[in-house]
This record gives structure tokens, sequence and C-alpha cells, in this order.
């Protein structure tokens, strides 16, 4: 079985919060209340209209293929008190992968890479948050 290491960038930068109705008030034009929350646990949800999984690997050594996954999905976590909290849960739909050649798009949705039919969905669930610098942070998966 041939084996395709790929870097999955997902954009998952663009969330939304998934909290009750007074934010949901607001947000159609009504006043926002007078005093807001201290920042704390939130759980947000990854903004599926503005977020995407891609690729691109070294074909031969001569040519890069890009490609894109299908559909991001999932939430992130943060406590509020630092990156170190900040958690995870983000699926990908692989059956939507796309490089551009149908013909590619299949072997790869086949046993023979992705076995799509068997695994339709990556997941990425981080283990470990660690910052790196001045709002940055390194985030680890299982």
């Amino acid at each position: 079985m041939r084996r395709l290491f790929l870097a999955v960038a997902a954009a998952a930068a663009f969330v939304y919060p998934v909290i009750g109705p007074a934010f949901a008030k607001a947000s159609a034009g009504q006043a926002a209340p007078a005093s807001q929350p201290a920042a704390g646990p939130n759980t947000w949800a990854v903004d599926t209209a503005h977020s995407s999984a891609g690729f691109s690997v070294k074909h031969m050594m001569v040519s890069t293929v890009r490609g894109t996954l299908g559909k991001v999905t999932g939430t992130i976590e943060y406590d509020g008190a630092s990156p170190a909290g900040i958690k995870a849960d983000v699926r990908i739909d692989v059956a939507g992968i796309n490089t551009g050649t149908e013909g590619r798009d299949q072997d790869l949705r086949s046993p023979n890479f992705f076995d799509v039919a068997k695994y339709p969905t990556l997941t990425f669930k981080s283990k470990r948050v660690e910052p790196t610098g001045q709002g940055k942070f390194k985030m680890t998966a299982i």
C-alpha cells in the first residue's frame, strides 16, 4: 500500500461563540447588555463558511500538488486564563478532497490512501498547547 503524508492546515481561526439567547438578541439589532462578562470559559464553533483545510505534496521531487479537503467543523474551547487552556476538536470531511484531477482524487479516496469508505473524517483533538511567543502558540494533537 502506498502511503501519503500530508501537512493539513485547517484554518480554524474563524470561529464563532456558542452562547445563549442574550447574544442572539443583541446581534439581531438590539442593544448589547451594558456590562460584558469577564473573559472566561467559552466554547466556539468553527465557522464552516470561513474555514478550510488544504495540503501540498511534492510529486516526484519536481512539482507540487495542491488540494483541498471537504467541510471543516468542530469546536474550540478556551478557559480564559492562558493559552494552555485552549482545546480544539476539529473534524474534516475527507470525501471532499479536490486536487483538480478527478482520477487522482478517486485514487486518494480509495484504500490506497485515505480509504474514505472506511474513514470518511479526519479528526484533530488537541492534547497540549504551548506558548511560542507573543500571541503565538503550538498545538499538539492526539
